[in-house]
């Protein structure tokens, strides 16, 4: 399903995986979403063009961020958006939906 596949780390690795740590998400869990979310792009029939994952530099601000920029309109972004986190509620009992954010952004 994805036509062009980049993986764009806003920060290093090393930064995102402390910064995972610090939070209580898991290597696992952090793979886990990558992987719902490429199942509900799938079963959409939805392409994706790249991945950008990224801690913020505001020190108030403690959270990874995920972004996947997708083939899809905006009202199908939030449909999918929805279907994700419903996903991600069901798949892991605590799940941190507050502190690694995860977002489809529309690229049509």
């Amino acid at each position: 399903m994805m036509e062009e596949m980049n993986e764009n780390i806003g920060e290093s690795a090393a930064s995102i995986s402390v910064m995972l740590a610090i939070l209580g998400v898991s290597e696992a869990k952090y793979i886990r979403t990558q992987e719902l979310a490429f199942a509900v792009l799938r079963e959409n029939g939805t392409k994706c063009k790249f991945i950008q994952t990224a801690i913020e530099r505001d020190p108030g601000d403690s959270n990874v961020y995920v972004q996947m920029g997708v083939f899809a309109s905006s009202s199908k972004v939030i449909e999918m958006e929805c279907e994700l986190a419903v996903r991600l509620n069901n798949a892991l009992c605590d799940w941190h939906a507050d502190k690694l954010i995860f977002a489809f952004t529309p690229l049509q």
